[in-house]
């Protein structure tokens, strides 16, 4: 199982919630360079749509914006990316 367990729903704008604050760790963790986003923030912004997009570009996804289950199962079983 990855770093993303159990996520059955999609994570869009204006979403709430730890899950947010643990996309946003992960979203650090993986992008070069990190977008800086502050976990402790759990409100899915512009910022955190913008670092998905660039999440989905570098891995060649679809640009939707938003966070499906199965891309948020292949973003917590990434290693981190190397600096």
């Amino acid at each position: 199982m990855g770093l993303w367990p159990n996520m059955t729903d999609t994570l869009r704008t204006g979403d709430t919630g730890p899950r947010v604050g643990k996309l946003k760790s992960l979203l650090n963790d993986q992008l070069r360079p990190p977008p800086g986003l502050s976990p402790a923030n759990v409100y899915f912004g512009n910022d955190t749509r913008d670092a998905v997009v660039r999440f989905q570009i570098q891995k060649g996804l679809s640009q939707t914006a938003l966070l499906a289950p199965e891309h948020g199962q292949r973003l917590g079983r990434m290693e981190p990316a190397l600096a």
